[in-house]
């Protein structure tokens, strides 16, 4: 007997086994790639602690793209990774033994700037032993950036000033006891760290991979001598000079601001509708102490980069008082307003150099959502250029045009100008990469990222040469070599 099948039938038929064939050979592709991935983790939960350090406050709500990438789920594997990651090493601060953890001394600046890194969406918390342990291989596609959990940021002033080794980080009974950074950027203290696979320069599985090491002295570290050029390390310095860092691979560290100004919804509209142009009363406004450094003939000639604004104090809209004798503040217009207050009032803070030659007091003056002056030459500035433009934010200018020439130059800024100025200083930088820890660590890798794309920029500043600093109108002594005057 003859069978006559359905046309219609038959060719179901057919794309039913056409099916079914292919799906069988992506099955056994994926298991083919499976098997060629290296040695995976369970399933991981994101909001688990995965360091080691549990004295870093650890954020359960960031979203953490590498440890979903490399779970065992083949659909987060078929995705591309992020671009960076950011690691941290194991053997001070995060090492296994809690306790000798605890022993190794760490300042509150250095607990901030750490939180910083394991909160970021980047960062990996066990990636630096699986890497050593052969658990992850190094992807081309991918920079790494490593910082190192060891003493290497001792600021004294921060938050106290003056505080000394009362800004240690004392808590959970952590020792307070050092003899200064334990590793430093002429790779001093490194060499544990660079014998690791991803930094080693001399293994051929060596990535596109930075050590960045935090500086926080206030006279910087020397330059690293020449033979250290080709190790993989990146300085972010809170007070270097041009002659100091690699500018091919260093950057400046933004300074913490001991009393940050919160702004109002309503303030940071004006800032951005450009109404607090008009609304800021205060065109100018300094209250600390009147110390620029001590280079004794500079200032002699000069009048230093603080003190040379006293005598345009009016007690209207140019305020500049010491905090200290107090009857500078209790006799001027700022007497029954608070620090926030006035800071959120001012169109210019000023934020000159001190004995160093950042200040603090300019990040406050960025939070605060006021522009920038600054003097301070030869000055290193916070972030790589490529990334942050303090021309379009800050008035930059030599320490010996404190004063009047100033005030003349900020007077013939048109309001169009200001608003731009004070929009890009409050939203386009302190916002995004000051306001917060994990900001200020996106802020110093992003500058790397664009950096390493090959659009390398200059840094902005005043530099110092021989004859400027000769005839005394160019300032570039730091704070330790200015005493040996």
């Amino acid at each position: 007997m003859v069978v006559s099948l359905n046309p219609r039938l038959w060719r179901r038929g057919l794309l039913l086994l056409a099916i079914l064939i292919m799906g069988h050979l992506w099955v056994t592709h994926q298991m083919i790639n499976w098997n060629r991935q290296p040695a995976q983790r369970s399933p991981i939960i994101v909001t688990k602690r995965l360091i080691n350090d549990e004295t870093l406050p650890w954020d359960e709500a960031m979203a953490r793209p590498w440890l979903e990438y490399y779970n065992n789920s083949s659909q987060s594997q078929s995705r591309h990774p992020p671009p960076v990651m950011i690691l941290m090493t194991d053997i001070g601060w995060n090492q296994k033994n809690r306790s000798m953890g605890l022993a190794r001394a760490r300042f509150i600046r250095e607990t901030e700037l750490f939180t910083g890194v394991v909160n970021h969406p980047w960062f990996h918390p066990t990636a630096w032993d699986d890497i050593r342990s052969n658990r992850m291989v190094i992807r081309n596609d991918v920079r790494y950036y490593v910082f190192a959990d060891e003493l290497q940021c001792p600021d004294y002033n921060y938050p106290i000033y003056g505080g000394e080794i009362n800004n240690s980080d004392s808590a959970h009974n952590r020792t307070t006891e050092s003899n200064g950074p334990v590793v430093h950027a002429c790779g001093g203290g490194t060499r544990k760290i660079l014998q690791h696979r991803l930094l080693d320069a001399t293994n051929n599985t060596a990535a596109n991979a930075k050590l960045i090491i935090f500086n926080c002295q206030g006279n910087g570290w020397g330059k690293c001598a020449k033979e250290t050029k080709h190790l993989p390390i990146s300085i972010a310095a809170l007070s270097a000079t041009f002659n100091k860092i690699d500018e091919d691979r260093d950057q400046g560290l933004i300074p913490p601001a001991p009393t940050p100004i919160t702004l109002s919804s309503k303030q940071e509209e004006e800032i951005r509708s450009c109404e607090a142009e008009s609304k800021r009363d205060f065109k100018m406004l300094y209250v600390g102490n009147y110390r620029s450094g001590f280079n004794k003939n500079h200032i002699a000639k000069h009048g230093g980069a603080r003190g040379s604004y006293e005598k345009l104090h009016d007690n209207k809209s140019i305020i500049i008082r010491q905090k200290y004798p107090p009857n500078e503040i209790k006799e001027s217009v700022l007497a029954n307003l608070t620090y926030p207050e006035f800071m959120g009032r001012t169109i210019f803070g000023l934020a000159p150099r001190g004995d160093n030659k950042f200040s603090y007091r300019f990040t406050e003056v960025l939070s605060a959502g006021a522009i920038p002056i600054y003097h301070g030459d030869d000055f290193v500035f916070p972030f790589r250029p490529e990334l942050v433009d303090w021309n379009k934010c800050a008035i930059i200018l030599p320490e010996k045009d404190a004063g009047k020439t100033t005030l003349d130059l900020i007077n013939d800024i048109p309001i169009e100008t200001r608003c731009k100025m004070r929009n890009y200083c409050y939203f386009g930088i302190y916002k995004k990469y000051v306001e917060t820890d994990v900001g200020i660590i996106d802020g110093l890798v992003m500058g790397l990222e664009e950096l390493a794309k090959g659009n390398k920029k200059p840094f902005p500043g005043v530099r110092c040469n021989s004859t400027s600093v000769a005839n005394f109108d160019c300032n570039n002594m730091t704070y330790i070599e200015s005493t040996e005057i």
